[in-house]
């Protein structure tokens, strides 16, 4: 497992999404649960409205999108990508949560097991490894979250992030006195 937590303001996560269309070996779908088996790819300047989770595709491992997995519980009758075996990276989108900016992350498991060759599991590591020094080679590195140049300048301007997860920010700092 790799994960690389972040606060991206909306220019930082453009500027982001705007590389990952550029790379052939990437295809961006909207959501973590599908309607369908075989989800249609983001177009570059698509509008992703509200929609939290982004799913990542290694576009060389999986030229077309299909899934490999089906939902359970509220998730049933959907299909997502197989944590294991499918060449994804699950993408959770910064949000404004009131006054304060949640932290996102880009989320890797090793593709592994039967039908997954060493080669695919190396391209795959290689891939998320390459999205996230992409990140921490442009962002500033605080209590070992990655904030974008924009998250920074918002910060500094009084604006709050919110460390922690989803369900608990067990510190909420801003920027402005560093």
């Amino acid at each position: 497992m790799a994960q690389t937590n972040f606060f991206m303001f909306r220019q930082d996560e453009a500027e982001f999404l705007q590389m990952v269309h550029q790379r052939p070996d990437t295809t961006v779908l909207a959501g973590r649960f599908f309607d369908t088996r075989h989800p249609v790819a983001l177009e570059a300047n698509a509008k992703i409205g509200r929609q939290r989770s982004l799913t990542l595709l290694n576009a060389k491992l999986m030229p077309k999108p299909c899934c490999g997995a089906t939902g359970e519980g509220a998730y049933t009758g959907q299909y997502l990508f197989s944590l294991y075996r499918d060449p994804f990276i699950e993408m959770t989108r910064s949000a404004i949560r009131g006054d304060r900016l949640v932290p996102g992350r880009l989320y890797c498991v090793e593709v592994r097991g039967a039908g997954v060759s060493v080669a695919a599991a190396k391209i795959h590591g290689s891939w998320y490894r390459s999205l996230a020094r992409w990140i921490t080679s442009r962002y500033l590195s605080h209590k070992g979250w990655w904030i974008g140049p924009a998250a920074v300048e918002w910060s500094r301007r009084g604006g709050e992030l919110a460390f922690g997860d989803e369900v608990e920010h067990v510190l909420v700092q801003s920027l402005r006195n560093l």
